[in-house]
């Protein structure tokens, strides 16, 4: 199939003049290409360069001060939460999951084997979605028992699997929240499974216990517009427990921009993951709030 005639046609069908772009890193191999196509059929657009997260993360900013009739959001599907994420303050959003095949060949069979666990939950990023039955199969013929469970993201959280562990086919960590089982990564690019140590999570105990001294918190606050979360409860908690609070609102969080700020730990509010990068003072994610 060929994805770029595919969008293209996506978006003559919608009458736009003007597109907005956003794509993944892994895509942006690809997205002059689209440009080009786009120009064809006399369609302006504007690519984002900025890192696209998901999408929770939709530039209607950018759209808006550009003029643009549309954004394309290639990638991903849809949001999960109810964010008007079709049509966001009145810029329509066109959703665009790029498939990518997995090859199944001899070397990632012998990788598959590596799973000793004999009852799998099986994951996927959207990408590879439409492959998940093809690796049932593969693992099948191994004499696993395998239980398709579909698609993951690192900010839903994952539901109780009875199987013995878990299998994520994806190209990276970024989906793979813990969970009270082995997880086992197929990165799709390097062809290697990859076992998941229980690192994160000594990390998110050791914060919770450190944020348990802490008398003032920074709550974090994202502005994109499928990460915000209403910090109001968190901070009435917080103050039920005799914590003074600083409410902070960003784009990017990142250690460096919360560098100068006078508080002695963080309540995260955003992308769940954002806990996990490296920060000099406890962060924690607002759901472990009452631990503290």
């Amino acid at each position: 199939m060929n994805y770029i005639e595919d969008i293209v046609a996506t978006v003559i069908e919608t009458t736009a003049r003007k597109v907005l772009i956003q794509v993944p890193e892994g895509l942006k191999t690809r997205v002059v290409d689209i440009v080009n196509e786009l120009q064809k059929h006399k369609i302006d657009s504007v690519v984002v360069a900025d890192p696209c997260y998901g999408s929770c993360d939709i530039p209607t900013e950018y759209a808006k001060k550009l003029g643009c009739d549309i954004i394309l959001h290639i990638g991903h599907n849809k949001f999960y939460k109810n964010i008007g994420s079709e049509n966001m303050d009145h810029v329509l959003v066109l959703y665009y999951p790029w498939k990518i095949n997995v090859d199944i060949d001899y070397n990632a069979m012998l990788e598959l084997s590596k799973i000793k666990e004999h009852r799998i939950a099986l994951f996927s990023v959207i990408q590879h979605l439409h492959e998940l039955d093809k690796i049932k199969d593969a693992l099948e013929s191994m004499v696993r028992e395998v239980s398709v469970k579909g698609q993951i993201l690192g900010c839903w959280p994952n539901p109780d699997v009875d199987e013995d562990a878990v299998l994520i086919i994806t190209s990276g960590q970024f989906h793979a929240r813990p969970f009270n089982k082995p997880v086992y990564i197929f990165n799709t690019e390097t062809k290697k499974l990859v076992k998941l140590d229980m690192r994160s999570e000594k990390k998110r105990f050791a914060n919770i216990e450190k944020a348990k001294d802490a008398t003032i918190f920074g709550i974090l606050i994202s502005s994109k517009s499928g990460q915000f979360q209403n910090p109001d409860d968190i901070e009435k908690m917080l103050q039920a427990k005799g914590k003074k609070t600083v409410k902070i609102i960003m784009n990017e969080i990142t250690q460096e921009r919360l560098e100068g700020l006078k508080v002695d730990a963080f309540i995260n509010t955003a992308c769940p993951r954002i806990v996990e990068d490296v920060f000099h003072r406890p962060i924690i994610n607002a759901e472990d709030v009452e631990k503290i």
